[in-house]
């Protein structure tokens, strides 16, 4: 499921196949680990703060493994940490921060520059509520 801003439709299956494959490149054969209702088991849990847990979503932060509390499998956590590191060196976490802060205001820029597909993919599947703005 993807919950952004409310309700939502689940994710196409390709799409989410895709996610898959690409945390698969990363670490192969952790997409096993994360597929169908695997995501849900306490192995890839943990609790947190919602403003940590948001930071964490975003891939603000990341948690390196502590022995003294249940924590999710270290292979998740340096998952988590290896993309955390790879979108704050590229220019890959600017362009998804601009797409998400667009969603965020429900926006549509005049200069062309929002990804309307992305805006019209996330109101369709019901995870957008309320009006667009030009």
């Amino acid at each position: 499921m993807v919950m952004v801003l409310g309700r939502c439709a689940p994710v196409p299956s390709h799409m989410g196949k895709a996610a898959l494959s690409v945390l698969n490149i990363f670490d192969h054969g952790v997409a096993d680990l994360l597929a169908g209702n695997e995501i849900d088991r306490p192995r890839n849990a943990i609790t947190v703060t919602h403003n940590l847990h948001r930071f964490f979503g975003d891939f603000e932060v990341f948690f390196k493994p502590n022995r003294s509390i249940d924590s999710p499998l270290p292979r998740l956590l340096a998952l988590h940490r290896a993309i955390t590191h790879i979108i704050r060196l590229s220019v890959a976490g600017a362009y998804i921060g601009k797409i998400l802060d667009d969603l965020e205001k429900k926006v549509i820029r005049a200069d062309g520059s929002t990804e309307l597909s992305h805006a019209v993919t996330l109101k369709l599947g019901g995870c957008l509520d309320g009006t667009i703005y030009v």
